[in-house]
């Protein structure tokens, strides 16, 4: 009897544990749920019954699966939390994805180390057809959010948010020993990278190396220390187009950096290093220390870079003097081959830098390169239009044409290694004519750029996809001037206007955000849509809203420092040039030591901070946490104590 009592008891306990150690199995392709709130023991990944962890749904699930994540933060503590050792196909791709555009954070914070080619995701090997969507991912303590590496082919990353890296944001390698070997069709689209290289001096944000078929588009990137985006040791056949770089603080830590950088880079291996057949085009390069975009050779001799298109940028360098700038940087004493920059807007305003920096070592390592249909604006106390110290101006392959050359307050003026200022003979030294040069480089109806291009090197587009040309010629700059003569005198519509702000509320540099939304339709085209601040000091800040593909939405991410009383309005732009301006819209922005958010701070904030004390979590977790640090101390409380009965709304 005392036996089968003990065998009952075995038995009872063997069918308590069946769900721990006696896997999961679906028919595959399956569908996989995770939630904070589901089980890796009990849970059977169902809507119902979802995991609690990404890492148990990875293990359990098979080629060709989706894995939703429901709303909620996912804090990993390993790095192989987010290891995808998985495949698909093009009909049916291995897919993590936000469930229903829920919001899904995955922060990093608490992951130990990432060193060994390890990032908070991690593809490593021959593992094709994955897709990342809707997913935000912030706190990022050492390297990056995504390690793409070997031969991993066919990977799509969409609709995702980066947000605080101490290091890079993502990284997609190649594997080589002596030969060359390439990562297939990558895909980065409408994706945010914010807040990256803060503990790096060296190193690149968002860096290819290796990849054969690239497009990089729709993206918004700002925000980081070094170089932003980087192509790199053979990376060929790519597309970089309607991204917005992005820069409004100091962060920058030198002034080598780039915002866009191709480069042959430091190849090692005994084939030479190449980078080819890339098209830049449609991106906006906005309010930066150091240069906007970089073509360079190589950074090891042997390298070259051929077959590069440039066309439709705007590339607005206005902010602050902090460090010399440049829009374009050509650079590298090794062969540029078949490069063709045109139909760019260069804005410079600075102190030092130049629109135009040419610093290749000698006039042989120029291959048809041709400068066209450019407009190259300086301000300021900037010098040269172009300056290229190593060049002389009569170099038979560097090849300029139409540009239109242009200094608020000086003469137009170049530098070559010759000594003379020497323009191409169908130069135009003459104001464009803009709309308005603080926000707007579209172009008057009597600005000399109109017509003006030479129709040798065009594009059929421009900037907003105004069909070229609408008159007689082709037009110099970004922008394709379109006639009114169709009488369209209706402005656009803007409705919808919406403000969300990050939870917790946080004004601490690096900490928190606020994303502004509109909906701009117009009865011809919408061709700008424009935010407009008056901070709380009463200076103003013009940011330019991106268009959510596919829609008539326009949103701009922002992360706004100063505590304190907001007043913000949209201008919309339609391509005929009708304006139409919302009334003013108001909120406020609490300092950190207002826990409560009343106004002012009292001994209830003292309360709350002492509530919480010796608690810990993420960077930025909870307002009682005043100095970001994650954990809630007596520095919190010596904070908020400093300003004890201290009023700030108004």
């Amino acid at each position: 009897m005392k036996k089968l009592t003990t065998w009952l008891l075995v038995l009872l306990l063997f069918t308590y544990l069946i769900p721990t150690f006696i896997p999961v199995v679906k028919a595959s392709p399956s569908t996989w749920f995770v939630a904070t709130t589901g089980s890796d023991t009990t849970g059977d990944g169902s809507i119902g019954n979802p995991f609690a962890s990404l890492w148990k749904a990875l293990n359990v699930s098979g080629n060709g699966d989706t894995i939703y994540m429901r709303e909620g933060t996912y804090i990993p503590k390993s790095k192989y939390y987010g290891l995808i050792k998985k495949t698909g196909t093009t009909a049916q791709p291995f897919t993590i994805s936000a469930y229903n555009g829920e919001t899904v954070i995955i922060n990093g914070s608490s992951i130990p180390s990432l060193s060994g080619g390890y990032g908070v995701f991690t593809i490593s090997g021959s593992y094709n057809n994955i897709t990342l969507y809707g997913l935000s991912f912030e706190a990022c303590p050492t390297n990056g959010f995504l390690f793409v590496y070997q031969y991993s082919n066919d990977i799509k990353v969409q609709h995702c948010t980066f947000y605080n890296s101490t290091d890079y944001v993502m990284l997609f390698q190649d594997k080589y020993t002596t030969t060359i070997g390439y990562i297939n069709n990558i895909e980065v689209s409408n994706c945010t990278m914010e807040k990256f290289q803060t503990a790096v001096t060296t190193n690149e944000g968002i860096t290819f190396i290796g990849v054969k078929g690239l497009t990089f588009c729709y993206n918004t990137i700002s925000d980081g220390h070094k170089i932003y985006v980087d192509l790199s040791n053979n990376t060929i056949n790519g597309r970089l187009f309607k991204n917005r770089f992005y820069c409004n603080t100091s962060t920058q830590i030198a002034n080598n950096n780039a915002l866009l950088y191709l480069d042959a880079a430091q190849c090692t291996l005994p084939l030479k290093a190449k980078l080819s057949n890339i098209s830049i085009y449609d991106n906006l390069i906005q309010n930066h220390n150091g240069t906007g975009l970089a073509l360079c050779a190589g950074e090891k001799t042997g390298g070259s870079i051929d077959n590069i298109t440039v066309y439709n940028n705007i590339i607005d360098m206005t902010y602050t003097d902090i460090y010399q700038s440049f829009g374009l940087v050509i650079e590298r004493p090794q062969l540029h081959d078949n490069i063709t920059v045109m139909y760019n807007t260069i804005y410079l305003h600075g102190s030092t830098g130049y629109p135009i920096y040419i610093d290749v070592e000698g006039d042989e390592n120029f291959k048809n390169y041709v400068i066209a249909n450019n407009i190259i604006h300086g301000a300021g106390s900037v010098s040269y239009l172009i300056r290229a110290p190593h060049t002389n101006s009569f170099c038979a392959s560097l090849k300029l044409y139409n540009n239109l050359y242009y200094h608020t307050t000086k003469a137009a003026n170049t530098y070559w290694l010759d000594g003379t200022n020497k323009f191409e003979a169908t130069a135009i030294k003459a104001d464009p004519e803009f709309m308005d040069l603080n926000v707007n480089f579209h172009l008057n109806s009597t600005s000399p750029a109109i017509d003006a291009a030479t129709s040798s090197y065009n594009v059929d587009t421009d900037y907003d996809g105004v069909i070229r040309p609408q008159d007689t010629g082709y037009d110099i700059g970004a922008y394709e001037y379109k006639e009114q003569g169709s009488g369209d005198s209706v402005p656009p519509v803007i409705s919808f206007f919406g403000t969300m702000i990050s939870s917790p509320l946080d004004t601490l540099g690096g900490y928190g955000w606020e994303n502004f939304s509109c909906v701009a339709i117009d009865n011809v085209e919408v061709s700008a849509v424009l935010l407009r601040f008056v901070n709380p000091d009463q200076s103003t800040t013009n940011v330019s809203m991106i268009k959510k593909t596919g829609t008539t939405t326009y949103y701009a991410n922002r992360s706004l420092h100063q505590p304190g009383n907001y007043s913000n309005c949209i201008q919309a732009t339609d391509t005929s040039n009708n304006v139409a301006l919302t009334s003013n819209y108001t909120f406020s922005l609490p300092p950190n030591w207002d826990i409560n958010t009343d106004g002012s701070c009292t001994i209830l904030d003292l309360v709350l901070v002492s509530n919480h004390y010796d608690e810990t979590g993420g960077h930025g977790w909870i307002r009682e946490d005043t100095d970001n640090n994650g954990i809630v101390e007596v520095l919190d409380i010596v904070m908020v104590s400093e300003y004890y009965e201290t009023s700030w709304w108004v």
